[in-house]
């Protein structure tokens, strides 16, 4: 199997400020001003009035995209695609839904190789929460800025890209915290349900996840200078440039001001002597330039003190025996969670939980319900129950089904703390 819980994977994506440090990051080349502007709603509609088709120019862009594998696409590829493909659709008043969308993207993942803690916007790999996030998004997202966005929404609660907001346990975190979207109809699928308690010792995981600059993080204290605040990233970057020609440790870094955010220039030290040597030896942006330290230890703990040392939830699942009977009931688009069950040692009960997740998709050509998932070695769609028969340890699947009255959530969840612990590679 590919995953087991939690999903912990981490990525250069995950951490907040991580994008502003990588001048050439793809939502800044699509010139996506919603990643400057988060504390505002976003309305994703999906109808709207009949736009102009494409021009020839941007049809042989399109044309030659779509004859393309996804994962050969840079930022900029997959950005244009998203773009041309909604301004074709938008011309059509009997366009396909997002979850037309969505088992489209599904399909055009297929043959992306297989990585566990795949890059989120890495399309040449991906992981099984990686596929199935990036699909969603894809399929909802209108250019490459909602796209960024709704990955980010799907992994972290509320959106906020915070280490400790990351959703890594798939039932406790994932699911409920994505219910703004997807709606949980294993109940619904006409045979009696298993329950299960499912356990999360959080604040245990919590205290070994890793953080900030080195494996200690009670150790770890930032000093850095404040050297000016941009609007846009372009700025940011010319500042970064200037100071980092200079041998010195500079970074641009998104942090919340009021209600937006912007791009703050930094020069970061590891300790307080060697800061205000810093000082003496550049010219700052800003006249006020300010001295801060941030202890990201006690971040650290104020968070992980307030979380739960135990939580049992009441779970349930459909049993692989029961399946057969239901698999008319199941749609493409639906997100399929596999559950596993593992003994652990001799005499006790069985750990039941999330071990894997796809997006199903019904067979065009014999109806059979196809799960579509990344695992070793690459994306692939297997029929479901071909699949379930392979791996003995699978006790049942658990359904998701998008909701058709969804609301796209408001953004002020993304507005992290400046102090906001960040994750490693």
């Amino acid at each position: 199997m590919a995953d087991r819980e939690p999903q912990g994977g981490r990525s250069r994506e995950d951490v907040p400020g991580e994008r502003g440090r990588l001048s050439a990051h793809s939502a800044m080349r699509s010139g996506c001003a919603l990643a400057m502007f988060l504390g505002v709603s976003i309305a994703v509609p999906w109808t709207t009035a009949a736009a102009d088709t494409l021009t020839g120019e941007e049809r042989g862009r399109y044309a030659q995209l779509a004859a393309r594998s996804m994962s050969d696409f840079s930022s900029q590829d997959l950005g244009d695609y998203i773009r041309l493909r909604k301004k074709e659709q938008e011309g059509d008043p009997n366009g396909p839904l997002p979850v037309h969308e969505v088992r489209h993207f599904a399909s055009r993942a297929v043959g992306t190789p297989y990585r566990l803690h795949a890059g989120r916007f890495d399309l040449t790999q991906a992981d099984c929460v990686t596929f199935v996030e990036r699909t969603i998004a894809l399929g909802l997202a209108r250019d490459f800025c909602t796209y960024q966005w709704l990955c980010d929404r799907l992994r972290h609660r509320n959106g906020s890209v915070d280490v400790l907001d990351r959703n890594f346990f798939t039932l406790a975190d994932w699911v409920p915290n994505n219910s703004w979207l997807l709606r949980d109809i294993t109940a619904e699928l006409g045979a009696e349900p298993v329950s299960f308690d499912y356990v999360v010792f959080r604040r245990s995981f919590l205290r070994n996840v890793r953080y900030g600059l080195g494996s200690q993080p009670e150790a770890i204290t930032a000093y850095e200078v404040q050297l000016g605040a941009f609007p846009t990233h372009e700025e940011a970057m010319e500042a970064v440039e200037l100071y980092a020609a200079k041998g010195l440790p500079v970074i641009a870094e998104r942090q919340p001001r009021g209600d937006r955010l912007l791009w703050i220039v930094l020069l970061q030290y590891p300790s307080h002597a060697d800061a205000v040597a810093g000082l003496s030896q550049v010219r700052p942006i800003q006249p006020s330039a300010m001295l801060t330290e941030r202890s990201k230890a006690a971040a650290k703990a104020a968070k992980i003190a307030a979380a739960p040392e135990k939580e049992v939830i009441e779970e349930h699942y459909v049993s692989r025996d029961d399946l057969p009977s239901v698999l008319h009931r199941l749609q493409s688009a639906d997100v399929c969670l596999i559950i596993r069950s593992q003994q652990g040692s001799p005499g006790s009960k069985p750990s039941v939980y999330c071990d894997h997740m796809g997006i199903l998709d019904i067979s065009s050509e014999d109806g059979s319900v196809l799960l579509v998932h990344s695992s070793p070695p690459r994306v692939r769609a297997d029929k479901l129950l071909d699949f379930l028969d392979r791996h003995r340890h699978i006790v049942g699947i658990k359904v998701l089904r998008m909701r058709e009255d969804f609301e796209m959530p408001t953004m002020d969840g993304q507005d992290a703390d400046a102090g906001a612990i960040k994750e490693v590679e």
